[in-house]
Parts: structure tokens; sequence; C-alpha cells
């Protein structure tokens, strides 16, 4: 296996991973108001999950055998503290691969 930069010998290769990701939305809620975006919180009765709903649906993800955990929203990063909890849960659990999905203003 060649690895680039950002790749080690534990870290599957993004080509070879794309084809086997889950989205997780950690919360609806976004600190901007985007005319293109294509899920207004105004859309969600209940914008942000419950723990326990975030952790169902990450063992869901787990079970299903998918190598890359995509994490959405709304804006994840509004909720920082359980962002960085559910990284550590899912990359505990074996999920190799974690992205994120921001508007990067926070």
């Amino acid at each position: 296996m060649t690895l680039n930069h950002s790749q080690t010998a534990d870290t599957p290769d993004a080509e070879e991973s794309h084809r086997t990701k889950g989205l997780l939305r950690l919360t609806m809620a976004c600190n901007e108001r985007c005319l293109f975006c294509n899920v207004p919180v105004e859309d969600y009765e209940r914008p942000t999950p419950p723990p326990e709903e975030i952790a169902l649906d990450l063992d869901a993800f787990v079970e299903s055998g998918e190598k890359t955990l995509v994490i959405s929203g709304g804006e994840p990063t509004l909720l920082r503290r359980r962002l960085l909890a559910l990284i550590t849960q899912a990359r505990s659990r074996g999920i190799p691969l974690v992205e994120l999905q921001t508007n990067a203003i926070l």
C-alpha cells in the first residue's frame, strides 16, 4: 500500500472507502442562513436530537460496517462538546475515517 501525506498504515485509502460512507446529522441548527441551503432548520420540528438518539444512530452506523462516518448538520460545531464526544466514540469503536461537514465559521 502506498501512503500519501495524510495517511497512515492503519487508515484506509479515501478512494477505497468513499463508497461506504454514512451520514449522521448532529443538529440541524446553524449559525448561518445561506439562501442555497438544502437543510434549513425551519424544516425540522426538533432541530437537535437528544444524545440518546445520536448514540443509537452511531450504534446503527457501527453495525452497518461502513468505514467513513460523515458528521453534518446544520452546523455540528455549534455543539462542540457533543461533536468531540461523538468523534471520540466513533474512533474508539473502530471507525477508521470521520469527516466533518462544516461552514467553518466557528
